[in-house]
């Protein structure tokens, strides 16, 4: 069966070393996540770190990421997931599976 993938809209940090670059998720899968870079640049492919909040959720996930694709006239990036600081990889999975109970923030 394959892994669910779901189309997104959210704003997600991009570490490049120390430094923050803002970009937009646009797709998410258990194993990883499409973005759309913004202003961060460029560089080859290899390891970040992501903190992003999944639409809904108030707990912040952040994990390690490589950037495995790169579409240069879309400005999109692949990066899969390496490993997450806490439980990031069950709230992804249950964002997808649409099973989230997150609470909404007012």
């Amino acid at each position: 069966m394959p892994r669910p993938s779901r189309g997104v809209d959210f704003w997600v940090n991009k570490y490049i070393g120390d430094d923050p670059y803002l970009c937009r998720a646009v797709n998410l899968r258990p194993t990883a996540i499409v973005l759309r870079r913004l202003r961060d640049p460029d560089q080859p492919l290899g390891e970040v770190t992501l903190e992003f909040q999944l639409p809904g959720d108030e707990q912040l996930v952040r994990c390690r990421g490589l950037v495995f694709a790169e579409d240069p006239s879309a400005r999109t990036q692949g990066i899969r997931f390496l490993d997450f600081a806490t439980d990031g990889a069950a709230r992804i999975e249950q964002f997808l599976a649409g099973l989230q109970s997150f609470p909404i923030a007012s």
